[in-house]
Parts: C-alpha cells; sequence; structure tokens
C-alpha cells in the first residue's frame, strides 16, 4: 500500500501485526452466489477465517448470503453501496454510502474505500464517527482480466507475509482467477503454518 498511507490517513489500518503466524484474508465486492459460495465452501476446507466487505446493493440482493458469512464465523465490513470511487464522489454523498453499507451489517465498525481511493476529509469524517479504514499491503490482482491465474498466484505467493492483509474479490469477474488460485494459495499457507484469520 502507499508508504504515505498512514500519514494521510492516521488509524488506518494497512497489515496486521507481524509477530505471530497469521494473516488476514479480505474479499471485496460480494455478496455474490457463485462467487461468494465457492469462497466459503473453500474457507472451510481449510478451517479459515476472512473479512468480508460487502457493497450494500449486493447485501440487499442477497441476505442470505450476508447471513451465511456472519454463521461460518467470518467478519463483516462494508465497501459502500454502489462501489463509489471516493475521489470522484462529493465528500456528503460518499460518506452516506459508506454509513448505509454499514447499516446494513451487524455491527460492523469497518470499512474498505472501493479502489483503496478514499479523500483525506472523508477518512476524517468517518473515523470521528468510529469508523475505522481498512486497506492492505498484498492484492491478488483476481480482478484483472491481464493476469493469468498463474500471475495471480506467483505474485500472492511472494508478497504476503505474517500480518499480511491480502485482497481477493467475490465477484463474478473475478471468479475465473479466483476458483483458481485461493485453493491453491490455501494449501501454500497451510504448509507454511500460517492461520487464516479476521481483522
Amino acid at each position: 500500500m502507499m508508504r504515505w498511507g498512514p500519514i494521510r490517513y492516521p488509524g488506518a489500518i494497512f497489515r496486521g501485526p507481524q509477530d505471530t503466524a497469521s494473516i488476514h484474508l479480505t474479499f471485496d465486492d460480494g455478496p455474490s452466489p457463485e462467487a461468494t459460495t465457492f469462497v466459503l465452501d473453500t474457507l472451510k476446507q481449510f478451517d479459515a477465517k476472512a473479512t468480508f466487505f460487502l457493497i450494500g446493493k449486493n447485501v440487499q440482493q442477497h441476505p442470505d448470503l450476508m447471513a451465511r458469512i456472519c454463521a461460518e464465523g467470518h467478519l463483516l465490513g462494508g465497501h459502500s453501496m454502489h462501489h463509489e470511487n471516493g475521489w470522484n464522489t462529493p465528500t456528503p454523498e460518499y460518506v452516506h454510502s459508506a454509513r448505509q453499507s454499514l447499516e446494513l451489517l451487524k455491527e460492523s465498525r469497518f470499512f474498505r474505500p472501493p479502489y483503496g481511493r478514499i479523500k483525506k476529509k472523508q477518512h476524517q469524517l468517518l473515523a470521528a464517527e468510529g469508523i475505522q479504514t481498512v486497506f492492505w499491503d498484498v492484492l491478488s490482482y483476481d480482478y484483472d482480466a491481464q493476469m493469468s491465474p498463474e500471475q495471480c498466484l506467483e505474485h500472492t505467493r511472494k508478497k504476503t507475509r505474517p500480518g499480511s492483509i491480502v485482497v481477493f474479490h467475490d465477484s463474478q469477474k473475478a471468479f475465473p482467477r479466483l476458483r483458481r488460485i485461493l485453493p491453491q494459495l490455501l494449501v501454500h499457507w497451510t504448509d507454511m503454518g500460517w492461520e487464516c484469520r479476521t481483522l
């Protein structure tokens, strides 16, 4: 993530503790019937926990999937109502969307800005309400159709360290790559002795 991030966004999370053998898997843009179901089934096989940053309109369409995420011990976070880009969205409108997405969830105070793009003022207003902005230090690039599954796999393996916050996407767009790389990465991280935990 951006080197200037912690200075520009005080209080935001960029990675977890590095002194423990654990990493933090996160899934953005769901819930989506095919992709989210696959992710939940796969995580269950490895007894892995994750944090899901959900788009409000998708929660409204698939409340059953949100309920399953919670029932299986995963954590929820907001991801705006319609995947708004904070840099291009007026601050009052963006903050309202973030709040709305969180109101649909069960007592979550975590918010991930779509694209990682949030203005300093937007972050400040959310932080003043006790909402914590969550970024990452490893992108899987599963959303990028120009990347092959093998490239996504190698990049994510190489970059992940204890404490890493790794971004995947449980969306239809990312699914062709996600379905190939997630099981292999979970085998790799299990072999490394790393536990996948919620934030």
